[in-house]
């Protein structure tokens, strides 16, 4: 039967005549060679517990998975944001003279802030003479407009009547009660005004 010993680089089992390791290539000094076969076998089980470990781990490493729902959750929630606000502006703009029906509560604040950037780039052509006054007129005439309607049938969907929105022309507490009924949640169900709006938010 053919001699064997342990490769000093690899420990792997390897005949006692050859000169290099058939597995790592490493020199094989044969008068040097003289340790135990027991510590050629510990380590020979260290290196396979080594790359069984690599093997669980990945290759040594754990990678972190980060889904992308996390990863563009800021940009996710941004779109989402931009994009409701967007559907119940272009509503409300497509509604400018409908003074009956319903809007609802999440509808109405998305519109406004749709609306009031409207009216801050409506600020623009003040710099434009003549023209640009004119034209700043007109955007903010029919925003006004707009933002009756779209508070007349917010108004709806509370169950009370358009003409509380005459409370805006009182000084000091009508802004702020105003907006208390704006914030208010619309009926669930069909009142006299109409059906449960679809929120497109």
């Amino acid at each position: 039967m053919e001699e064997t010993k342990f490769c000093t680089n690899c420990g792997q089992k390897i005949s006692t005549q050859v000169k290099f390791c058939p597995f790592c290539g490493a020199i094989q000094n044969n008068e040097e060679n003289d340790f135990s076969n027991g510590a050629a076998e510990s380590s020979a089980l260290k290196n396979q517990s080594v790359s069984q470990e690599q093997v669980n781990n990945g290759s040594g490493s754990s990678a972190t998975v980060i889904s992308p729902n996390e990863s563009h959750k800021n940009d996710s929630t941004s779109d989402t944001f931009a994009s409701k606000s967007f559907a119940a502006t272009k509503d409300a703009l497509n509604k400018v003279f409908e003074f009956s029906g319903r809007t609802s509560q999440t509808d109405y604040w998305y519109a406004q802030v749709g609306l009031t950037v409207i009216a801050i780039l409506g600020l623009i052509p003040i710099f434009i003479p003549i023209i640009g006054v004119i034209l700043m007129t007109l955007i903010y005439v029919a925003l006004a407009i707009v933002s009756i309607a779209l508070s007349i049938r917010r108004f709806h969907d509370t169950n009370r009547s358009g003409g509380y929105y005459c409370l805006i022309f009182i000084p000091v507490i009508g802004g702020p009660v105003l907006q208390v009924f704006m914030a208010e949640p619309g009926n669930e169900y069909s009142n006299q005004f109409g059906s449960e709006p679809v929120s497109l938010t």
